[in-house]
């Protein structure tokens, strides 16, 4: 039995490309990346929430410092996983044009397919879920149980999700070390960081991370790493699996 926590976020809504970007990590483990975030703290004096619109050229080694240790911690073999979405390629009638019910609908796919299908197929595996704190009017709960109806249809008998949990991220060090992680493929993947007036720090770090993920850049097609994974997501494809719109909270 495997008990693990997943990280996860949304980037660039209102980009081309939105971004769903997150991580899973043994609940044991995510201790031992805590600590060593707290000591990296106390190291750097850098107790200030870690955001990726907040790099500048000021701090931008210490949070090259604080995305390094994603990387190189042993023993936590943990890989980054992000979900985009081509937004042009949306028919914002539908849903009745309810754009909130839309993006659950792609977290619904994002969580299924890059964490329930990659961690949570052995019999008593659990999957807890904690997202960045976000002002809606749906129901976590109701998505966690669509999440393991979906698992149960598409995936496997057991399904692992028990709990999904929203945390306002200056509580919690992980939802910030996920959020300058998440900035970073969100500027490439949408070229803000090659833009005539871009941060030259920011893009820095964009770099940075990119290169310690393994690639030149990161970009808004399939790409595949030991630390890295993206899936492209194709709103027209005929048979790409979705969950009906019927079930989801509305």
């Amino acid at each position: 039995m495997a008990r693990r926590l997943v990280i996860s976020d949304e980037s660039n809504t209102g980009s081309r490309i939105m971004v769903l970007g997150g991580f899973c990590i043994n609940v044991e483990d995510q201790k031992k990346l805590r600590v060593a975030i707290q000591e990296l703290r106390d190291l750097t004096g850098m107790y200030r929430e870690l955001k990726g619109t907040k790099i500048s050229k000021k701090y931008l080694e210490e949070y090259k410092e604080f995305s390094n240790l994603f990387f190189d911690l042993e023993d936590l073999h943990i890989k980054y996983w992000t979900f985009l979405v081509d937004t042009s390629c949306f028919n914002h009638r539908i849903n009745g044009g309810n754009t909130e019910l839309t993006f659950y609908k792609m977290y619904y796919q994002f969580l299924l397919w890059c964490f329930g299908s990659k961690y949570g197929k052995n019999e008593k595996d659990t999957i807890q879920v904690v997202m960045d704190n976000r002002a809606n009017n749906y129901s976590l709960s109701d998505l966690k149980d669509i999440l393991n109806n979906g698992f149960y249809k598409h995936i496997g008998p057991n399904p692992p999700f028990i709990s999904i949990d929203g945390r306002h991220s200056d509580e919690d060090d992980l939802i910030q070390l996920n959020d300058i992680l998440l900035w970073a493929v969100g500027a490439q993947v949408n070229e803000h960081d090659l833009r005539e007036n871009a941060n030259k720090s920011k893009a820095a770090f964009a770099n940075h991370v990119s290169k310690k993920m393994g690639f030149e850049r990161f970009k808004s097609i399939k790409q595949k790493s030991i630390f890295y994974e993206s899936w492209k997501f194709q709103p027209k494809k005929k048979n790409a699996p979705t969950t009906p719109s019927s079930k989801l909270p509305s």
